[in-house]
């Protein structure tokens, strides 16, 4: 019904993330076990719907092993180490500073992103570049303490430099893995066509793009995977998984159900639109929609630095619609 307008899936994907990271605010204790159940529920249900649309056959488990985990298994793994250390970064920040400023400061990721797509073959024009700076800028005002326009560039030293570390540290490794989502799910060009090839030839393992959402099967395994390990052998808290289920079963499930219909939307969208950089633009706008949120639900006031920076957010992610 939508699929001749893609960016209603976008936007149903920003709303649905918008809310997750409202709810957020509320989970308050072993935030990594929680990250370990929002990807192993997201992970069956996509596996499950990726079962389904193959009428639950035999050869649709074979076609779920190799086309969705063993293709590419190199890069999940890459791919779901990095999203175990910006979790990890995420669980530091949360316990030291507010989330409205974390999540203004991610917005760093934009540059790396947008830099990764361009070496990918990715074209981008002047006006998309244009709003995705006035965007970042909006981002980076939004996470100010104190922000005079008379002397901008005094405002943005006084930044924390342990959260602008931090958060910087964190958007690197958050666009790698929407670098390699690019790279395994975007149309061929000869550039990645060229990545791949050389992947494939030298790590004997097939490096394939495939549809975003089948994509994110694998990823959604090799995360939860991982989280595992980390939750066994590095915090060492793997008695605390199901009892922290029990005991939050009521935020926690809400939370994978927010979570996974984000990321189906977003990679339904992913896959329909050919312009990576609206894609961005658009998801940015979570931000101001969170501010709202926060503010109709647990009657949080924005301060004027965060009203300031998400009405350029919004700016720049309208201009960047016309690019």
């Amino acid at each position: 019904m939508f699929d001749h307008h893609p960016e209603v899936f976008l936007y149903m994907a920003t709303l649905f993330i918008s809310f997750y990271y409202t709810l957020l605010k509320k989970f308050k204790h072993h935030m990594m076990i929680l990250y370990f159940w929002l990807h192993t529920l997201s992970y069956f249900a996509f596996a499950f719907l990726f079962l389904f649309q193959r009428h639950l056959v035999p050869a649709s488990i074979q076609q779920l092993a190799l086309d969705t985990s063993y293709h590419n298994l190199p890069l999940y793994i890459f791919s779901a180490l990095a999203v175990v250390i910006t979790y990890i970064l995420l669980d530091k920040l949360m316990k030291l500073y507010p989330i409205s400023k974390i999540l203004a400061l991610s917005q760093i990721n934009i540059l790396f992103a947008t830099t990764g797509y361009i070496l990918l073959g990715d074209r981008v024009s002047t006006v998309s570049i244009l709003g995705l700076s006035i965007l970042f800028i909006g981002a980076m005002i939004s996470g100010l303490q104190n922000f005079s326009f008379s002397n901008p560039l005094k405002s943005l030293k006084s930044y924390d430099h342990k959260l602008l570390k931090l958060s910087t540290i964190r958007a690197f490794f958050a666009s790698t893995i929407t670098i390699i989502t690019f790279l395994c799910t975007a149309r061929y060009n000869e550039t990645t066509r060229h990545i791949l090839h050389t992947l494939t030839k030298h790590m004997h393992i097939p490096f394939v793009t495939i549809a975003p959402l089948h994509f994110n099967v694998g990823l959604q395994l090799a995360n939860f995977t991982f989280m595992f390990l980390f939750i066994t052998y590095a915090l060492k808290e793997k008695n605390l998984i199901i009892s922290t289920m029990k005991k939050q079963y009521d935020l926690i499930l809400p939370l994978a159900g927010l979570y996974t219909l984000h990321a189906y939307y977003y990679y339904y969208a992913f896959d329909l639109i050919e312009d990576k950089n609206y894609i961005t633009a658009i998801s940015k706008m979570y931000l101001p929609i969170t501010l709202m949120l926060a503010y109709w639900i647990f009657k949080e006031k924005p301060s004027n630095e965060q009203v300031v920076g998400m009405t350029i957010i919004v700016i720049g992610s309208f201009i960047t619609t016309f690019g």
